[in-house]
């Protein structure tokens, strides 16, 4: 058997059954190793890149599943370092027109990184319009006005996905 790098090929000799999961096979009709290989001649290589995505964009859904999976309590308790009017309480994002509209600005970047995770890893975003998306994040801070902000997007968010 020779073994060619993921960029060239391999040729698979009578005597052995080649491991098709990790390279290409390419083998004339009296080279076929077994029934398989002969029904698919080219099997196409997993390249190192692909292989590190679909690592990555795999851990990203587990890390998505296990954070959305204990819900929104937790993320009271979590330590998270935020930026902006997101780590401001919901009373003081509700006690001026301008704290209102930083508040606005800042739920929409938020709402869209997490949908933007959501479909990185696969998994289904939020379709909320901008009025709901306001409207669920104002209706958690008003039932819980010591609430920081970022908390109550989450849960918000949490909400209208699972819609």
């Amino acid at each position: 058997m020779i073994r060619i790098n993921r960029a060239t090929f391999q040729i698979a000799s009578k005597a052995r059954h080649v491991d098709h999961s990790s390279s290409t096979t390419i083998a004339s009709s009296r080279d076929w190793c077994c029934r398989g290989c002969q029904t698919a001649a080219i099997i196409p290589a997993a390249t190192p890149k692909k292989k590190n995505w679909m690592l990555m964009r795999n851990s990203l859904f587990v890390l998505l599943s296990l954070v959305m999976a204990a819900g929104a309590a937790s993320a009271e308790e979590a330590s998270v370092d935020l930026a902006g009017i997101g780590g401001r309480t919901c009373a003081y994002w509700l006690s001026s027109r301008d704290h209102r509209q930083e508040g606005t600005v800042w739920i929409y970047g938020f709402w869209s990184g997490l949908n933007y995770v959501a479909a990185s890893s696969q998994q289904d975003q939020s379709k909320a319009s901008d009025a709901t998306m306001i409207a669920t994040v104002e209706a958690a801070c008003k039932g819980k006005p010591s609430r920081i902000l970022a908390t109550a997007a989450w849960s918000a968010y949490i909400d209208s996905s699972g819609k």
